[in-house]
């Protein structure tokens, strides 16, 4: 879920960047604040509360790599 959330934040930026002078994304949260907390709202990260990667950090590193080639 959190990868399909992810593409669907990056992709519309992606869209305007050139029109709108983007030059960088970032995400809210780089690791949860608390993995085993049952709201969602700890759970923004990309790495778990103890660092360990979850899927959508690859596929964030995927998705910015494969956007960052010039328009």
């Amino acid at each position: 879920m959190q990868v399909t959330a992810l593409e669907a934040a990056v992709r519309p930026v992606d869209a305007v960047r050139s029109r709108d002078h983007i030059t960088g994304y970032r995400w809210f949260d780089l690791r949860d604040a608390d993995s085993a907390a049952p709201g969602f709202e700890s759970h923004y990260g990309l790495l778990r509360d103890d660092y360990s990667r979850k899927p959508a950090f690859g596929a964030y590193r995927a998705l910015i790599a494969r956007l960052s080639v010039p328009h």
